[in-house]
């Protein structure tokens, strides 16, 4: 087992009095409050460090180290761990393990079958993933539920699991997002319709750091562009590293698509949802900074996709809209595979007004059509009112469903 454990990364500096962001790798990060000794990683060195402040900004714990005051005297620490022993960990419940402990466990089914290793184990908000590796396979994401692990024996390095139903098929659709922020990402993902499909095994969504492919000693992923410029740019090693990482698994003859997410993409719709649900493996890129080196662009993308006008951060949200309306759309992920057919811009036209429980409110009363009951009459009203909202709201949607209507007037 691991000696030391790590409670978070140094991302950057805060301030001029040597204060430093850090972004917590614990699940309590209020355990900040106490502790009052960590051991600063730094790749070159280990070094022993007391805090002498805490503070809380966003999802960030800001630390002061006694002795250093200054900022040029810990701006060599960005991007170092923090550790801390096994005594200064926080005390764990029944059944609870720390990740460094779960990394590497030999995992095996209660039928006895081989399945490989722990290679990551991915925190999604709801429940941990376990991520388990083989040789020659794809990855198989195991929920850390009840149902799930039968037994786990990190002194003799093992682990035992249960396979629900439709874990392994293969022909469920995958989404494989390369980021900077995996956490963000899955955080965002694991939640509402699109968690659940992941719970239910409909379909698989999983994030890579690409920070981790990195070969520079600091951890950087960017430099300056050639020809000079504002920013920096996202080099193409790393990037094309950390997408090799997931191509090299997918099974032989899978359909991907490479989606760089771009103010500079074609604008994304519903039919480019559509189109995508037909794939087994998305791969979604985001960039950051002031972009990624075009070269590996050339290389690796199929798709360049932009989810509108304006410039956003970096790709992450982007990305997270483009696996919601894709998921929405592969079979059994909404409960109601009716709704995907009838929800705004199927068959050109935004969707029509809806109406809940009370009959009457604010002196407004739900449309009288829709409490006759006559179902025909429904499904008029209902069209009559999507395209006169499509017509206010949309005219450009509206052009294309008039001249459909116009090409199957004149074929009948």
């Amino acid at each position: 087992m691991e000696d030391l454990l790590q409670v978070g990364v140094v991302t950057t500096t805060h301030g001029v009095r040597g204060e430093v962001k850090v972004f917590p790798t614990t699940d309590d990060s209020a355990r900040f409050k106490k502790l009052k000794n960590v051991i600063l990683d730094t790749g070159k060195e280990k070094l022993d460090m007391e805090i002498t402040s805490v503070k809380f900004f966003k999802n960030l714990v800001i630390l002061k180290f006694k002795g250093y005051d200054n900022i040029n005297d810990v701006e060599r620490f960005r991007q170092a761990k923090l550790l801390v022993t096994r005594d200064n960990a926080v005390e764990l419940a029944e059944n609870e393990y720390f990740i460094a402990d779960l990394i590497g466990l030999k995992a095996s089914s209660d039928e006895g079958e081989e399945l490989g290793e722990i290679t990551d184990v991915l925190q999604t908000g709801a429940n941990d993933v376990y991520v388990i590796s083989k040789e020659g396979t794809p990855d198989l994401l195991v929920p850390a539920i009840r149902d799930c692990v039968v037994n786990v024996d990190v002194a003799a390095g093992t682990i035992v699991l249960h396979l629900l139903d439709g874990l392994r098929e293969e022909d469920i659709m995958r989404f494989h997002i390369l980021t900077l922020f995996p956490e963000m990402v899955m955080q965002g993902l694991m939640t509402s319709i699109t968690g659940r499909a992941v719970k239910q095994n409909k379909i698989a969504i999983e994030a890579t750091n690409i920070r981790d492919y990195t070969l520079d000693k600091h951890a950087k992923v960017d430099d300056y562009p050639y020809g000079g410029g504002a920013g920096m740019l996202m080099q193409a090693q790393p990037v094309y590293d950390a997408y090799r990482s997931v191509a090299d698994r997918l099974p032989d003859g899978a359909k991907k698509r490479v989606i760089y997410v771009t103010p500079q993409g074609t604008p994304f719709t519903q039919q480019m949802a559509q189109d995508f649900a037909g794939s087994d493996d998305l791969i979604l890129l985001c960039g950051h900074y002031e972009g990624i080196d075009e070269r590996v662009l050339e290389e690796i993308v199929t798709d360049y996709v932009s989810i509108g006008d304006y410039v956003l951060t970096g790709g992450e949200l982007a990305s997270m809209v483009i696996v919601d309306a894709v998921a929405r759309l592969v079979p059994e992920v909404l409960n109601n595979d009716q709704s995907a057919e009838t929800e705004s811009f199927h068959g050109n036209l935004l969707e029509y007004p809806q109406y809940s429980r009370p009959e009457v409110w604010h002196d407004k009363k739900v449309p009288d059509v829709l409490l006759s009951g006559n179902q025909k009459k429904i499904g008029e009203w209902r069209l009559e009112q999507s395209v006169q909202r499509t017509k206010e709201r949309r005219p450009d949607l509206y052009a294309r469903y008039a001249e459909l209507q116009d090409c199957k007037n004149w074929m009948m």
